[in-house]
């Protein structure tokens, strides 16, 4: 449980960072790379048989953020860490708990505003990442104890 607890830690440390210094920076072709890339996700945020189609936009929607901030070896590093935070996602998502998926999308279209205008010293971006990454905490309690050894990098499956 404490790699899930990194990514999260390292997601909500970093991002706001790296909005902040992608936003105002964007070229007519990155405009035009996120208005595809959030038609996508708009068209595959219900389909249950495209999860996963949704699943690599959100990806490359975060990884280009972190590519206009030109913060490649950044995002190298979260990359590394988030792999549990990510476990979870689709666990929720794949068991049908929740439909994350609208409502990042609405998140992800906040998002490219700030990026295109910019983020007023006033906006609580911190607390705006935190809750776009949180969103499925609630679920980790019953994932938990459903599925122990999913979380338990360490752990020995028992054998029958």
């Amino acid at each position: 449980m404490s790699c899930v607890n990194e990514g999260f830690f390292i997601r909500c440390a970093v991002e706001p960072s790296v909005i902040r210094l992608a936003s105002n920076h964007l070229s007519p072709e990155d405009i035009d790379w996120f208005y595809a890339n959030l038609e996508i996700q708009k068209e595959t945020q219900d389909d249950e048989e495209k999860i996963r189609t949704f699943f690599h936009y959100d990806d490359e929607f975060h990884k280009k953020i972190f590519m206009l901030a030109n913060k490649p070896e950044t995002y190298a590093s979260v990359l590394r860490v988030i792999s549990h935070l990510d476990r979870i996602r689709y666990l929720v998502r794949v068991l049908g708990r929740f439909n994350l998926e609208t409502v990042s999308y609405e998140e992800h279209l906040e998002i490219f505003n700030m990026l295109l205008l910019g983020v007023t010293g006033k906006y609580d971006l911190d607390s705006f990442i935190y809750n776009h990454i949180i969103r499925f905490a609630d679920f980790l309690p019953t994932l938990l104890k459903e599925y122990p050894y999913y979380f338990n990098v360490n752990c020995n499956v028992p054998s029958k």
